[in-house]
């Protein structure tokens, strides 16, 4: 599993200016950004599993994931490779001559702000922008990765700046933030993930006769098409 701790601030960034018509296009390391735009975490775990509940009926694993009704078009295993698929899908808002936005995040990984001009950019017509956002990966490069390939005072100093501990503090200081709100946050948080650990725990596998189907969208055939 590739996850996105560290990273989580990018997406949100991002997200928060996209409106639910335009379409995300994310990275390896997705579930941050799944969740983000409003992928129930329920249906992410299932998939995770592999059972029929997840948001692909189990086909698409951890680095697949996929939502039509968020337009959430999911990560890719290739660093970057969810470029040309972005491409098509703002090509086609573009040739049907809709304002729609398609961000695409690739490599490995205030953004609010600098995303919100940007969007508005495009929806102008000013086209293609790219955002430099630069964040640090927590963990390691994967489950079976010892990382030995950084030092733990190079992981210390990104610790140092990691935008939640750094928001939190923010918010502490200007009193917005007392002690037992964030507790009730922790709370709320830890209550959702484990409903969402539930759900996936409960699902079913799928049947074998089943493991050919869902790959392309299923829909009854009109008069028109038999004709």
């Amino acid at each position: 599993m590739h996850v996105c701790i560290g990273d989580q601030a990018v997406a949100a960034g991002v997200l928060v200016t996209l409106e639910p018509e335009d379409a995300v296009v994310a990275t390896n390391r997705e579930h941050g950004h799944a969740l983000l735009r409003g992928v129930a975490a329920g249906a992410i775990l299932a998939e995770m599993y592999g059972f029929e509940q997840g948001c692909c009926r189990g086909r698409s694993g951890s680095m697949h994931l996929f939502d039509a009704a968020t337009r959430f078009f999911g990560g890719n295993a290739i660093v970057a490779g969810g470029l040309p698929l972005a491409i098509g899908l703002a090509l086609a808002d573009k040739m049907a001559g809709r304002s729609r936005v398609t961000a695409c995040f690739f490599g490995e990984g205030a953004v609010e702000e600098a995303t919100r001009r940007a969007v508005a950019a495009v929806r102008a017509g000013a086209g293609p922008h790219f955002l430099e956002l630069r964040t640090y990966r927590f963990r390691a490069h994967s489950m079976i990765d010892p990382v030995r390939y950084r030092e733990k005072a190079e992981v210390a100093q990104g610790l140092e700046r990691d935008p939640i501990d750094l928001l939190r503090a923010a918010l502490e200081a200007a009193g917005e933030l007392p002690e037992r709100m964030w507790a009730d946050l922790q709370a709320s948080v830890d209550t959702e993930v484990q409903a969402a650990v539930d759900f996936a725990e409960a699902g079913t596998a799928q049947p074998v006769e089943n493991l050919t189907r869902h790959v392309y969208t299923e829909r009854d055939v009109t008069e028109q098409e038999r004709s």
